[in-house]
This record gives C-alpha cells, structure tokens and sequence, in this order.
C-alpha cells in the first residue's frame, strides 16, 4: 500500500513537472533552433531562481528538479538533431566537424543532467547547467559569423 502510495505521488510529481512545460514543434533548420535558446533560458531559470521563503520547499525542489530533467531532456534531443543538421549548413570541412564536436558535447551534458537532476544537489545542479552554457558558448565563439564592417570613408585609417 505504501509503495503505491509513493508511486502514485511520484507519477502526479512528474505529470505537473511536465504539465507546466508546452513544448513547440521542432524547427527543421537545427542552427535556428529558438526552441533550444528557449530550452536553454527556462533551464537557467530553474537553476537559478531563489525559492521563496513560505514556499513547502521540500515539493518545489522536486518539481523543479524534474522540471530541469524535462528541459534537459529536451536540449539533448534539440542537439541531436543539430548535429544532422550539420552537413545542411554548408560549412567547409573543419567548420562542419568543429559544429558537429558541439553539438555531440551538448548533448552528451544533457543527457548526463537529465539523467541525474533528481539527485544533485543545488550546487552540482547549476555546474551542470553552467558546462551546457560554455558548450553553446564556445560553439557560437568559433562558429558564429558576424557581419562584416562597414569600409572606412577614403582617407581613414582603423584606430584613427
């Protein structure tokens, strides 16, 4: 009967865990993927916010802490699917393995977080989430492409 008991209260913790969070269609082009930068920001969020004082900490921790195995879950697939999208981006050689070096890193850590967000404690909880960010972080450093500047007027030199 206890077990039960347990089992039912664990099953409506994640029903609500995943009930809160609405998951849009993925987007076929993976560089674009506003739905993993949203995945990423509700995650930070998570980790990140302070648990008000009156709150049955206790019961929200366990929410949040599936809350943040849900979205950690789902930048892994999102990941995933950057890295097929790779040859789609029209990289030379080295820029398509450095992409796809990424992307396979980001989902390996969210794997790893949604697998173990449950047990962390606080602290190893927003490690995890800090490596996922240096992972989009030192991806978008190497590879993201910035426009060029604009010519100087004839007779400018840079700095001057």
């Amino acid at each position: 009967m206890a077990r039960r008991n347990a089992l039912a209260v664990t099953g409506a913790v994640l029903l609500a865990a995943c009930s809160t969070l609405a998951v849009p269609p993925t987007p076929r082009h993976g560089a674009a993927d506003m739905r993993l930068r949203e995945r990423m920001q509700q995650l930070n969020v998570l980790t990140r916010d302070r648990l008000p004082q009156a709150m049955d900490l206790r019961h929200e921790r366990t929410r949040r802490r599936y809350a943040v195995a849900h979205t950690a879950r789902d930048i892994a697939e999102s990941a995933s699917a950057l890295g097929r999208s790779a040859n789609d981006l029209g990289f030379d050689l080295h820029r398509h393995w450095v992409f796809a070096a990424h992307a396979a890193a980001l989902e390996r850590r969210a794997n790893a977080l949604a697998r173990n967000a449950v047990w962390l404690s606080p602290s190893a909880l927003r490690t995890a989430v800090s490596e996922i960010n240096a992972t989009c972080e030192g991806c978008h450093r190497e590879l993201r492409v910035r426009p060029p500047l604009p010519p100087l007027p004839s007779g400018q030199t840079p700095g001057g």
